[in-house]
């Protein structure tokens, strides 16, 4: 049986059958915004019942969403580690989580003045990953079944 789905046959299957998981009000869910890729990027976490922003990053001047999105998740990690929380992050990227299980990133982002800073914080996030265990549950939030992540910019 797939989650989410109620068990009949597929001939019989309407979008009544269909019921959405809820997510765990315990968690984050984070996301970042960069409209072209490489352009200025931001990314933040916020609760996920609350929508209330707990961090938000400064806007860097080159950087990437894939790059944003994994740091979203690092920094959440951070958060939740130095105030011993436990609780779930959601992120509509799977290329992030994956980089994370990985603790390696791969980016053609160019050294650059303008992109020192980002770089910096990247190589600081996956030293973070490789030095520090994290027991916290990342999972991926399904945006077109449960719409955009509360963290969203709605910016597209």
């Amino acid at each position: 049986m797939i989650a989410g789905f109620e068990s009949g046959s597929v001939s019989n299957i309407t979008l009544n059958h269909f019921k959405p998981m809820k997510p765990n009000p315990n968690s984050l869910c984070v996301d970042a915004s960069c409209i072209w890729n490489p352009w200025i990027m931001e990314y933040r976490a916020v609760d996920t019942t609350t929508h209330k922003i707990i961090l938000h990053s400064p806007k860097f001047p080159q950087g990437t969403n894939n790059i944003g999105e994994f740091l979203a998740i690092v920094d959440c990690l951070r958060y939740l580690q130095k105030n011993n929380l436990d609780k779930i992050i959601y992120s509509d990227s799977q290329v992030a989580i994956d980089r994370i299980k990985s603790k390696k990133i791969k980016t053609t982002l160019k050294h650059s003045p303008q992109t020192k800073l980002l770089l910096e914080k990247l190589q600081e996030a996956i030293i973070r990953l490789k030095t520090h265990d994290f027991h916290t549950k990342i999972l991926k939030r399904e945006t077109t079944i449960r719409w955009e992540i509360p963290a969203d910019y709605n910016r597209k």
